[in-house]
């Protein structure tokens, strides 16, 4: 999301380096895919960005380009599910995964559900920025999900309309109503179970999985090896060299080598341990085939897989699959 930022302001005649000032981002460790940067620093590129290109309206710009994928685990998780009652109520767990400390809260009636927006920080008012970047992203992310329409949905604002009100409408929906009691996303119940043009149940029980993993880890808070995790959990499908997971820590390889030591574990250490528990997990659901599920933990060759399997638990995957599947109970 900050690369695409970055790009905006880039459109506007603003260098990259003024959008960064006042931050600790280094320009470079952006053109690393998910690169991860503190709240705040992100906050001050968007104020730097907005005073310097001029434009009222540049959240709205900016959250109206942000694809559901740049959400990471998350995004991947949304862009399975089969309708919006589905969608809704894993963003309303999830959406913690997001960063920040605006929290997401359902509110049902008997003809509406609408996404609240609050302030989960010692703030309750929630900036106006913050607002514009959320419902124009969830605006355009419905869109790209299939939604048909917007008659479906309205958003509703707690704050007076300011002068760039007209872009509300542009880049948002028809249908938004300033002065209103709280900031809210408000979709027909009718509109709930449309379904949406790329569900995969299959793989959304995979991703599921990867932020509840995601959101635990986060929640402990347990040093550099839990950061390490959840950066992975959050890069479905590969399993980045150590020198880029340094990169988005914004630390050197070998400063991140030393503290993972002293937590008593290495990098490859937690991608082992990562690849054994998604291995276990996935053979135990059995969603997916052992080459599918290969394919996943980032194995070009099954037979790899299957050599890596044998050495973490002592049996071939089809092997397991077949204890955990059969009345023998577990495999010892």
């Amino acid at each position: 999301m900050a690369a695409i930022l970055l790009e905006m302001a880039e459109e506007f005649g603003v260098p990259t380096a003024r959008v960064l000032a006042g931050t600790a981002v280094d320009a470079a460790s952006l053109r690393i895919p998910d690169t991860r940067i503190a709240v705040e620093d992100h906050e001050r590129m968007l104020v730097n960005a907005m005073g310097l290109t001029g434009e009222p309206g540049l959240a709205l710009h900016f959250g109206s380009r942000i694809p559901v994928v740049a959400l990471g685990v998350l995004g991947y998780a949304l862009m399975c599910c089969r309708n919006l009652r589905e969608l809704t109520d894993m963003l309303a767990r999830y959406h913690r995964l997001i960063g920040g400390d605006l929290v997401i809260a359902i509110d049902e009636g008997e003809a509406e559900l609408a996404l609240r927006l609050e302030d989960g920080g010692s703030d309750t008012r929630v900036q106006v920025f913050d607002c514009e970047i959320f419902f124009a992203g969830a605006a355009t992310s419905l869109r790209q999900l299939g939604l048909p329409g917007q008659a479906a949905v309205r958003v509703e604002l707690a704050y007076p309309a300011p002068e760039h009100a007209a872009q509300y409408r542009a880049w948002i929906c028809d249908d938004v109503r300033f002065d209103a009691g709280a900031n809210r996303l408000v979709i027909d119940r009718n509109a709930l179970d449309l379904p949406l043009q790329f569900a995969n149940p299959t793989l959304l029980k995979l991703y599921r999985q990867q932020c509840e993993d995601t959101l635990a880890a986060s929640q402990r808070s347990d040093g550099y090896s839990a950061e390490v995790r959840r950066w992975l959990l959050g890069t479905p499908g590969r399993f980045p060299p150590f020198e880029e997971a340094a990169a988005v820590l914004h630390m050197s390889p070998r400063t991140l080598r030393r503290r993972l030591g002293e937590e008593g574990t290495s990098y490859q250490q937690i991608v082992h341990e990562l690849r054994r528990q998604l291995a276990e997990t996935w053979l135990r659901d059995g969603m997916l085939s052992v080459a599918e599920i290969a394919g996943m933990l980032g194995y070009a060759d099954i037979s790899n897989f299957r050599r890596a399997f044998i050495g973490w638990t002592g049996h071939s995957p089809a092997r397991y699959r077949r204890g955990r599947n059969t009345a023998e109970g577990p495999i010892s």
